[in-house]
């Protein structure tokens, strides 16, 4: 059976960036080995976004009070208005599915859920 991709986006500029992080840490934990092919999108407190591998996605991750993206992970493209693949990962392929872990207005103004999917 193949894999579904699936693009864990979190963090972000708010308050709640830490909550997010533990957020995805634990999704990231419950997802299927088996049936998933995550795909770890961190926002840093800049907004920068970040493509990261499971094993060093994050920094303190054992500690609420210091947990912090680690911001090694390859930057990603976010194209506003574009009509295909809005949101570019340095790798060609693509997320099939998302799971948001972003607590802020870009997700309540649609910003993110409109870059993955087209039309929304």
């Amino acid at each position: 059976m193949r894999k579904i991709r699936v693009g864990l986006i979190f963090g972000g500029k708010s308050a709640e960036h830490e909550v997010s992080l533990q957020s995805a840490r634990n999704i990231l934990d419950a997802l299927d080995p088996q049936r998933f092919e995550p795909v770890l999108i961190g926002i840093d407190k800049q907004g920068q976004w970040h493509v990261n591998d499971r094993d060093s996605f994050l920094l303190n991750a054992d500690d609420p009070a210091r947990i912090a993206l680690h911001r090694s992970g390859c930057g990603v493209a976010l194209l506003p208005g574009a009509q295909q693949q809005q949101l570019r990962p340095t790798q060609p392929e693509q997320a099939l599915a998302q799971i948001d872990v972003v607590s802020q207005r870009h997700v309540v103004d649609r910003t993110v859920r409109s870059a993955v999917e087209p039309g929304a």
